[in-house]
């Protein structure tokens, strides 16, 4: 058992459910939050297995509910680890894209990551650790124009902080994965020829499952040296 605690924001998320699971399992004592009542189940059914009941927390980031989020954490063990798993795209074309929802998927994809650390960092123990689920989309421009900024933008909030929590022992690390499998892709004819054209372009010649993502993640936020990295899961579809 670790004897700690770790949060997971948007955990009801395909890959955050799967860091859920994985946490729980090295002995974390997990709060996630979720923004859907019907899918907080799935949540502990991924924790399950671990033998841990999850503390959940119905949270929409953009009502900056984190203090609240902070206030359920506080009063137990010691903060280990912070996953901020939230995110939001909206594909609207530039001449069609309002600013009302620019300003919604950066402020759910980075500003409401800002704002978590923030109020989470506190609670952190004599050491810990941060990590951001970003994307590779925004180092080839591949997406919607505001998803690709906001998670370029994450990245670069990544290292900010990374240098600047140092010295407090917090380590923040960014995961990015390329085309994974999940329901954001849908589950239609239409979303299974996407899928077909995805894979003819990764050199894997498949999606990453969530579960490899979350693999990463848990060794971003367990490696004691490792810090402002960007780790990318993307089965070679990009390449540094």
């Amino acid at each position: 058992m670790t004897g700690r605690q770790a949060v997971v924001v948007g955990a009801s998320s395909d890959i955050g459910r799967a860091v859920c699971g994985r946490l729980a399992a090295l002995g974390y004592a997990v709060t996630g939050t979720y923004r859907d009542p019907g899918r907080a189940e799935l949540v502990a059914a991924a924790c399950a297995p671990a033998g841990h009941r999850p503390r959940l927390v119905q949270l929409d980031v953009t009502n900056r509910e984190e203090e609240r989020l902070a206030a359920e954490v506080a009063g137990g063990a010691p903060l280990g680890v912070l996953v901020y798993a939230a995110g939001t795209v909206d594909p609207a074309p530039v001449p069609q894209l309002s600013e009302a929802q620019w300003d919604r998927v950066l402020d759910v994809t980075v500003s409401a990551a800002y704002r978590a650390v923030r109020a989470l960092l506190p609670l952190f123990g004599d050491e810990g650790a941060v990590a951001f689920i970003g994307s590779t989309a925004h180092r080839q421009g591949t997406g919607p124009a505001a998803y690709v900024s906001a998670k370029a933008a994450l990245r670069g909030l990544a290292k900010a902080l990374a240098r600047e929590l140092a010295r407090q022992r917090i380590r923040v690390n960014v995961v990015e994965p390329g085309f994974v499998d999940t329901r954001f892709e849908g589950v239609d004819e239409a979303a299974e020829r996407r899928r077909r054209q995805l894979r003819a372009m990764i050199p894997a010649g498949r999606l990453a499952t969530a579960d490899e993502v979350a693999e990463i993640v848990v060794l971003a936020v367990g490696h004691p040296y490792l810090t402002g990295a960007t780790l990318t899961v993307a089965g070679g579809a990009v390449m540094d």
